[in-house]
């Protein structure tokens, strides 16, 4: 049994890392805790054992809800490696498209400050103001 880091699990399985402490603390994913630190066992099993919703994390979850939640993750097929591969490009482009945003907003603004330099502006009196 591998054992991965929270954020290495969310990231490789796609779920976030609030879902997966939720889980964590309604006791309902198996976890260690080593100094301080979450792992989780590397296996996209672990989501399928666990119900998705825990109205309470304080009280554990009764048995009867818990396999309600696993029969509803048996009836859906597993993913195949393509699936995987298109899932895993989808996070590589998501994460490159957030980078060009930030890009495309740093230039933006050097526009802007560009222009400004170009086309002064200028107060009430007509003075062109500069600092």
């Amino acid at each position: 049994m591998a054992w991965i880091d929270l954020a290495q699990f969310a990231t490789k399985y796609g779920v976030s890392q609030s879902t997966l402490r939720r889980r964590i603390r309604a006791n309902t994913i198996n976890f260690r805790l080593e100094r301080g630190k979450y792992f989780l066992d590397d296996s996209p099993s672990v989501l399928s054992e666990a119900p998705l919703f825990a109205r309470n994390v304080n009280q554990p979850v009764s048995t009867a809800a818990s396999q309600r939640a696993l029969q509803s993750h048996q009836s859906i097929p597993e993913q195949t490696s393509d699936t995987i591969a298109i899932e895993e490009e989808n996070r590589r482009l998501k994460k490159q498209l957030a980078e060009l945003e930030t890009f495309v907003s740093a230039l933006e603004a050097e526009v802007r400050r560009l222009q400004e330099l170009v086309n002064p502006q200028r107060n009430d009196f007509g003075v062109t103001e500069s600092f």
